[in-house]
């Protein structure tokens, strides 16, 4: 995901520690990035629930707009734990997905919101 070299191993590969993983640039980069990233898309479910209140339309999806940020917080603190088990890139792919189906289901909603009607003329 980094533009300049690639991470030493992958924790999938049975020599590859998280140390030796982000030994060199391109591994550090990554643990950093992906993690901003993350904690960014965490924070940006609870503002998105907050401005989603605001509007009648969206008030319904405003809770689970919570639980994914509470759910993605808890996977990540569940990620340190699971990669001493070997389990930590299944939590990172957990992540991932209840990302990618949070962002499916707004895209969905969205898909379903009625047209606008064009505001009539006064003329």
């Amino acid at each position: 995901m980094t533009p300049f070299e690639r991470m030493a191993c992958r924790l999938a590969d049975s020599e590859c520690t998280p140390d030796s993983q982000t030994a060199n640039l391109g591994g550090t980069l990554d643990a950093v990035l992906s993690s901003v990233g993350v904690v960014a898309f965490m924070i940006s479910c609870f503002i998105l629930a907050a401005a989603m209140t605001k509007i009648p339309q969206w008030k319904p999806l405003a809770w689970p707009a919570r639980v994914t940020g509470v759910v993605i917080a808890l996977a990540m603190f569940a990620i340190a734990p699971t990669q001493e088990i070997g389990l930590g890139g299944l939590m990172e792919r957990i992540v991932a997905l209840v990302g990618a189906a949070a962002l499916a289901a707004v895209a969905l909603r969205v898909m379903r919101l009625p047209e606008p009607q064009p505001a009539s003329s006064l003329v």
